[in-house]
């Protein structure tokens, strides 16, 4: 099963975000995961930690797109 090129494709910034959610983010030629909160706020996704490093606005994603499914068999 492959993800298909509607899910594969960049989004731009304007366009909504799941909100609470980890998406990969792009800024640049830079790739990183993310969550933008309810009050609009981005911070990194430090991997299930309960600390977040809140990004500053020159450092917010310009583009994202939903994370793969994990491999077959990884539970959480």
């Amino acid at each position: 099963m492959t993800m298909t090129k509607e899910l594969q494709a960049w989004r731009p910034i304007s366009e909504p975000t799941p909100t609470d959610e980890p998406v990969l983010c792009a800024r640049g030629s830079q790739m990183f995961i993310a969550r933008q909160w309810e009050d609009k706020e981005w911070s990194l996704d430090l991997g299930g930690n309960d600390e977040c490093l809140v990004l500053r606005k020159e450092e917010e994603p310009t583009h994202w797109m939903p994370l793969p499914a994990p491999p077959l068999g990884v539970t959480p």
